[in-house]
């Protein structure tokens, strides 16, 4: 069961008791993702969470880590474009504890100026070494063409320069305007009390209002691009995306059934195509990644780069297919169930659980229970989904190459991106 509390400083409380559970996971989310990050601060976002387990307020560095070990299980933070999560998973006598840790890290950091210098340097090992990564550098060059300008578009690390500017100072303005109690929420999955938890964070959690708003939702890129970007390695890394609905959005669901089809799974169209038939890549799929107001479907591949023009010609070709034809009823039947199962495993993982209820709290306008997420899923008609299907298919496609020899697929791409 679900509970909710709205606490006098308007964070809120969600708790949902897993039956036989013999643990518990414990979170604080607070929308301070990179998209609130004022355009000087870039990568402000991610570096002040990086320094959250450096120390906080009564807890230097040395006794929160001990601590840390203590309460055993995991402990760890993450940052993406909309919300910052810290959590522990830790055993039920161990909750109080664990709720004060977090508490005291992402309200009262001490941001240390030799911490932040030591974190910025991480950091940007961080960005180098994903700049290293193929795959990850094709999606940063991908979600700068889908969401042109717009900070969804920008890379969540920030940039070598972006981070070196960033200070003490800067990184306190950010805290204390992004972090604010209205805009965070405490969550507790598996064996949690939900009075005590209240009871725990009541007075431990800041009044402060967040000042910092969503930006408003990115234009439509209405001309489509194509981007190649030369990168030694062994493979060529291939990724051809469309704009869809975010997750709050009318629609989304059918368009989580049409990516799947097209590429989800090892019956999916892709995957039949490109890596059964052709045999020209080991990796191949479609995934759909979605913010609150805003999504995108890209189509991957990683291959040989004298496989590419082929890839490129095959991915090119299924998704003219399903603009035209749309999916067939088994495939609908296939991939509702697929979506389906998958969702229903998710709840058995506490940390997915409790990423789900606070992302929800936060902004979607509160937790549903599963029994519900199912119900919408359920009522989802094979006519939405072939919509969704071909209206995928028909999107401003933008693509990105990144591997060795990449110039050479400039016709190529161009031509597979233009619908």
């Amino acid at each position: 069961m679900i509970r909710t509390t709205c606490l006098t400083s308007g964070c809120w409380v969600v708790t949902e008791v897993i039956p036989g559970a013999r643990s518990v996971a414990l979170g604080v989310m607070i929308e301070a993702g990179s998209q609130v990050e004022p355009d000087a601060a870039q990568g402000a976002a991610h570096l002040l969470e990086h320094l959250l387990f450096r120390g906080a307020d009564g807890l230097e560095e040395a006794v929160l880590s001990d601590a840390l070990d203590r309460l055993g299980g995991d402990s760890n933070a993450f940052t993406d474009k909309e919300v910052m999560t810290a959590y522990v998973r830790t055993i039920p006598e161990r909750s109080a504890s664990a709720l004060d840790l977090l508490v005291r890290v992402t309200q009262r950091p001490l941001l240390d100026a030799q911490h932040i210098e030591a974190e910025q340097s991480i950091v940007l090992d961080e960005l180098l070494a994903r700049n290293d990564e193929g795959g990850e550098l094709a999606q940063l060059v991908l979600d700068q063409a889908l969401y042109p300008g717009h900070p969804l578009g920008r890379d969540v690390l920030g940039t070598p320069a972006s981070l070196a500017a960033i200070d003490r100072s800067v990184l306190s303005s950010f805290h204390e305007a992004a972090y604010g109690a209205d805009r965070s929420v405490v969550i507790g999955v598996g064996c949690v009390d939900h009075e005590a938890i209240v009871a725990a964070v009541s007075s431990s959690m800041g009044r402060g209002h967040a000042t910092l708003s969503r930006p408003a939702p990115p234009r439509h890129p209405h001309v489509p691009t194509a981007a190649l970007v030369e990168h030694d390695g062994g493979q060529s890394h291939l990724l051809i995306g469309v704009r869809a609905p975010g997750v709050g959005s009318d629609g989304y669901l059918a368009w989580l059934v049409a990516t799947h089809a097209l590429g989800g799974g090892v019956s999916s169209r892709l995957f039949r195509s490109v890596r059964d038939e052709l045999a020209l890549a080991y990796s191949v799929g479609a995934e759909l990644s979605a913010t609150s107001v805003v999504g995108a479907v890209s189509a991957y591949c990683a291959t040989a780069p004298t496989n590419m023009g082929a890839v490129i010609d095959r991915i090119a070709a299924e998704l003219d297919a399903l603009g035209a034809d749309g999916i067939s009823p088994e495939e609908f039947d296939r991939s509702l169930e697929a979506v389906r199962t998958d969702l229903l495993l998710s709840a058995d993982e506490p940390l997915a659980r409790l990423g789900r209820l606070g992302y929800e709290t936060l902004l979607l306008g509160g937790p549903r229970d599963l029994v519900d997420r199912i119900a919408e899923l359920d009522a989802v008609s094979f006519d939405e989904v072939d919509d969704a299907a071909r209206s995928l298919g028909r999107a401003v496609r933008h693509g990105v190459v990144v591997g060795p020899g990449s110039a050479s697929l400039t016709r190529l791409l161009e031509a597979a991106c233009r619908t």
